[in-house]
């Protein structure tokens, strides 16, 4: 408010209410999660392009979530009514200026006052709460921070979204913590039944997908195959390559977006497919000994992996029989 009643005399105080994305006046403003204004299509349309919900002003990663800035909207509407046309020339005099400010100021901690109120029509723009059983699935697969995430990924939206970041995340050094390799696990192992989770890569240039076993070696750098306690699917800028022994070059017709990973611990299997149309990639045939665990590594760059979903499609005939190991 302060700022508002410091502008010149003769306009009114337009960079206050604009958009850092487009530098015009807001349009549907809305409010991230990080409390920054921005119109909705262009921060919507901002995130499409970054394929990640990041803020483009703080650079702080968020679920997505939008909150209608009806204040801001009032205030920009009178702005609007107030602007001169063009081609006019006319002198507004200090007083009458002066005035308007205060009028913006009254409505604007009214409007504020109002939107508090639990029965305001503020609240009916929130998002409900999601489903109690979406909630579980999401944190039975989602990553464990900080008990074993390397120190240089940055894990937000509820832990089902990792990133590398640009340097040490500040979390202690603990035991079960990765050192070398930029890996995290989820917070919860298999030890037994058939599992089914999805993972949002979209265009990043690599990422290693997999499970682990309890005990793999996590202070210094070993080779990723499962007699390393690794059952992994990279992804490098030229091709997908499973880390078997020997380790297999998978080449395909069109990049997966989404990559699910199937687990039968009791068969020891864990095939990999093109989530979009349910191709197959590739599948591991072992015998498991103790827990695994999903293991995520996001790559370079500034686009996360998203975790979506622990729960297997329909149908589940796609999937391979526990009686037979399909072809390879």
């Amino acid at each position: 408010l302060l700022l508002l009643l410091s502008e010149s005399e003769t306009s009114y105080p337009k960079t206050q209410f604009s958009c850092s994305i487009c530098l015009d006046m807001f349009k549907d403003p809305v409010t991230t999660e990080c409390e920054h204004d921005f119109c909705r299509p262009c921060i919507t349309e901002y995130w499409d392009r970054e394929e990640t919900s990041i803020c483009p002003l703080c650079r702080q990663y968020s679920s997505g979530t939008l909150r209608t800035n009806r204040t801001l909207a009032c205030v920009v509407e009178i702005l609007h009514s107030k602007k001169q046309p063009c081609g006019e020339e006319y002198e507004t005099s200090s007083d009458s200026n002066f005035g308007f400010l205060l009028l913006v100021v009254l409505i604007f901690v009214i409007v504020l006052l109002w939107s508090l109120s639990p029965d305001s029509w503020v609240w009916a723009f929130l998002p409900p709460p999601p489903h109690p059983g979406i909630c579980h699935a999401q944190r039975l697969i989602s990553c464990s921070c900080p008990p074993t995430a390397h120190h240089s990924l940055i894990l937000f939206d509820n832990q089902s979204s990792v990133v590398s970041g640009t340097g040490p995340n500040g979390a202690p050094t603990g035991p079960s913590r990765f050192l070398v390799h930029p890996f995290v696990l989820a917070k919860c192992g298999f030890s037994s039944g058939i599992h089914y989770w999805e993972v949002s890569v979209g265009n990043k240039p690599d990422w290693v997908l997999g499970i682990a076993k309890k005990s793999v070696n996590r202070k210094t750098a070993i080779q990723l195959t499962p007699q390393n306690g690794l059952w992994a699917l990279e992804k490098t800028s030229m091709y997908y390559l499973a880390h078997s022994q020997p380790r297999v070059l998978i080449f395909t017709g069109v990049k997966p977006k989404k990559i699910g990973i199937y687990l039968d611990y009791e068969s020891g299997q864990v095939c990999f497919y093109n989530a979009d149309n349910m191709s197959f990639m590739y599948m591991f045939k072992d015998t498991f000994t103790e827990t695994v665990y999903p293991l995520f590594s996001p790559g370079l760059g500034f686009r996360p992996l998203r975790i979506l979903h622990n729960i297997l499609p329909h149908p589940p005939s796609i999937f391979p029989s526990t009686h037979r190991v399909p072809p390879v």
